[in-house]
């Protein structure tokens, strides 16, 4: 019993991993299409983004539904949670 749960809450610590590098990737690219820095660069970055979530998630269903489902919770969960500290730290900048 204790290893299943352990073992779902490891799937969930992945997705949290897969949304924080989603987030840093998307920050990344806002940054670089903003600047106006290499356009090419910034799609490149932009499509593997977007395949790498996709891969992921296509990776973990392998595992079947519920790891799934709590992979894209802990996605889900990892939004709020690096607004809310880039917002406090707007604060003291």
């Amino acid at each position: 019993m204790i290893a299943h749960a352990v073992h779902l809450l490891l799937f969930t610590c992945l997705g949290m991993l897969m949304g924080a590098t989603y987030l840093a990737a998307l920050a990344f690219n806002v940054r670089l299409y903003c600047e106006g820095r290499s356009k090419t660069l910034g799609v490149s970055i932009h499509i593997l983004r977007l395949l790498g979530t996709a891969v992921g998630f296509g990776l973990i269903a392998l595992a079947g539904a519920m790891p799934l489902l709590l992979s894209l919770l802990g996605f889900q969960l990892v939004d709020p949670l690096m607004l809310g500290s880039a917002k406090l730290w707007a604060r003291f900048a």
